[in-house]
């Protein structure tokens, strides 16, 4: 383990982490302790390698596991993915039970692969399993794989059918880039840790929420860990069997892997240069040099310059590098960090190593003052001149390791509809914190929204029609008096709830405690509207340690709950065309069309002349009171039965 202040310890065992009180040790040392915590632990011997398939995330994470399925979630608030998981990771089922399947939320899914491959060369390109490639324009998933347009074909093809999609989209800046970092809750010095499995996945979360969790008898036991990202929609666990390395940093610092970087040049004096990667070596193993691994980093073959854009936030640069420790006692480089208002190497570095040689532990460099420069340039140089006797010649085997190289900031903030996946659509208004809290019922870490008594206003302008013409809202307290109240506006008008409420109010008294309402928007079909909901909170000021909000839906919706997927359904046999068994009521009933022989019409002028619910017409069907009755002959070969039920 490689603390803070460069201190190295060692021990046969983690101890500590292993229950619920989570004060882990090596050697005695604390991995928290605020005055000198843990920077990179390994775990001595195990190694970390990454094959399809497997996603990669917007904020650098990757998961190994096959995408099998796909949900739109209408009714959540966020469309997900389900993933098959190898056996050292899982997710979380009844009882605490492990279970071999997540959801992972794919607005934060940068690509997906499900065969051998590269890495994707661009924003918007399908790999078949065939090896063929194309580039698309727009795409959408549906339940089974994928809907692609390129030029003028639409092509379709299921999940088993590819190798790797990367949806189109614009690469992220800068300021993108340190927000996909934000983690709820987690701010300035809280601690945050980066987990490389053996498998390849990596996973960062913030190390307050980590939940520890033992399998098995004593004798035949197993340790877990379960944690959830950003990116995850509930919690992903790991055994602890299936940990090469972690890394450990403050909030308010960023992996300077995750940032935008280009290529300054890369050349070599033997006619070889291994292409420079993030998260691994130029030999796609992990991270590794002397003693020390990192989940995070930059691999270079000297000789190579990478670019870096830095976030208005940044304020300086820390990290370590060496030898790649897959050459063994072999190469020799020079590492150099160059800061500059332009993607370039010029004059005097910042910060320069000395000859750095294989089978050395690293050095470590920084903190380098970053000022107002906007990149910062790492550089391995292949040392030709004056290198040590006995070194390689030219660059052979010059493989330079950058571990855990970070940047620190005085802190990044990322909007709300990054963070709370149910906001995503809306315009979002006025002081507000998001924190973390539990929810005790699911299981799972939900983010929260703080704010005071001026409140925070949410904005969404849409044209109502069939499909959207309801809003249904979904919020919760994790606990404690929260006296939150959401009020919905059209226009200057306020919209009440289904049940005829002015406003939903959460009281917050107890554990958990969700509360769901729904509007209806009807009296607007057809119109193009601004809805407005506005949250208040009875503080003075937003306190991030008040009870929070959890919004778990948002959404706008049909007022049709339930709808079959895929194409719409054509009855094969219309069940007025049927007769009941016991014959049509013949009072408090009307058919649809109007037929005098289907029942009685008891004042046919005044009779309406189809069915009508929330703003939607139907020319066929049937009315009555309730607790009625009906009862049909089911018609040889029929498999299903669908109709639309609902008042009037």
């Amino acid at each position: 383990m490689l603390l803070e202040d460069g201190t190295v310890v060692s021990d046969d065992f983690l101890r500590g982490w292993f229950e619920a009180k989570q004060t882990p040790s090596v050697d005695g040392k604390a991995l928290f302790d605020p005055s000198n915590p843990a920077r990179l632990l390994r775990r001595v011997g195990a190694d970390s390698v990454l094959r399809p398939p497997y996603l990669r995330f917007d904020n650098g994470d990757v998961l190994a596991g096959r995408v099998v399925a796909y949900d739109a979630g209408l009714d959540q608030g966020g469309a997900t993915f389900t993933v098959l998981l190898p056996q050292t990771i899982g997710g979380l089922g009844e009882r605490d039970q492990r279970d071999d399947e997540v959801r992972v939320l794919a607005k934060r899914v940068a690509w997906i692969a499900w065969g051998e491959g590269d890495a994707p060369r661009q924003h918007g390109l399908v790999r078949f399993a065939d090896g063929s490639e194309l580039g698309v324009e727009a795409l959408s998933w549906t339940p089974t794989g994928v809907r692609a347009l390129a030029g003028d074909r639409v092509v379709t093809a299921s999940f088993e059918e590819l190798a790797l999609v990367s949806p189109p989209g614009e690469a992220a800046d800068a300021e993108t880039a340190a927000q996909r970092q934000v983690i709820p809750g987690a701010t300035g010095e809280d601690r945050v840790a980066t987990v490389l499995l053996t498998n390849g996945s990596i996973l960062t979360y913030a190390v307050d929420q980590l939940q520890s969790k033992t399998y098995g008898k004593k004798q035949d036991h197993e340790s877990w860990h379960w944690v959830q990202p950003v990116w995850a929609d509930e919690r992903v666990g790991y055994s602890l069997a299936g940990v090469a390395a972690w890394s450990f940093r403050a909030a308010a610092q960023l992996p300077i892997s995750v940032l935008p970087a280009k290529t300054v040049y890369q050349h070599s004096a033997a006619g070889h240069a291994w292409s420079w990667r993030t998260n691994a070596s130029v030999q796609d193993r992990m991270l590794a040099s002397g003693a020390v691994v990192a989940p995070r980093g930059v691999g270079m073959h000297a000789n190579c310059a990478v670019a870096f854009a830095l976030p208005d936030s940044a304020r300086a640069l820390t990290g370590l590098v060496g030898i790649d420790e897959a050459v063994g006692g072999g190469g020799c480089a020079i590492a150099a960090v160059h800061l500059d208002d332009r993607p370039r190497v010029s004059g005097k570095p910042d910060w320069r190593s000395g000859y750095l040689l294989g089978g050395q532990d690293p050095v470590a460099f920084g903190p380098i003052g970053v000022g107002d420069k906007r990149y910062a340039v790492l550089v391995a140089d292949d040392a030709h001149d004056g290198r040590p006797d006995g070194a390689d010649p030219f660059d052979i085997r010059d493989q330079l390791n950058w571990l855990s190289p970070l940047v620190k900031t005085d802190g990044q903030r990322a909007p709300p509809t990054v963070l709370i996946p149910a906001l995503d659509g809306w315009e979002v208004e006025g002081d507000l914190v998001i924190g973390r809290a539990f929810d005790t019922q699911e299981k799972r870490w939900r983010a929260t929204l703080h704010t005071n008594k001026q409140g925070v206003v949410l904005r969404r302008k849409l044209t109502v029609n069939p499909l959207a013409m309801v809003l249904d809202v979904g919020v919760a307290t994790a606990g404690g008096k929260s006296g939150h109240e959401l009020k919905l506006m059209l226009g200057g008008d306020q919209v009440p709830t289904a049940r005829d409420h002015k406003s939903i109010q959460l009281s917050g008294s107890g554990e958990f405690s969700p509360v769901g309402a729904r509007f209806f928007l009807d009296d607007h079909l057809g119109e193009s509207v601004t809805l407005t909901l506005r949250i208040t909170q009875p503080t003075e000021q937003v306190d991030p340690g008040s009870v929070g909000l959890i919004v778990t839906t948002l959404a706008l919706r049909s007022a049709i709950d339930g709808r079959p997927k895929g194409w719409p359904l054509t009855p094969s046999v219309p069940l007025l065309e049927l007769e009941p068994v016991d014959g049509w009521p013949e009072k408090d009933f009307q058919r649809f069309p109007l037929d005098p022989e289907g029942g009685a019409q008891a004042d046919q002028e005044q009779a309406p002349v189809a069915l009508r619910m929330h703003g939607l017409t139907w020319d066929r069907g049937f009315a009555g009171r309730a607790n009625m009755e009906l009862a049909f002959e089911i018609p040889p070969g029929a498999r299903r039965f669908v109709a639309v039920v609902g008042w009037r």
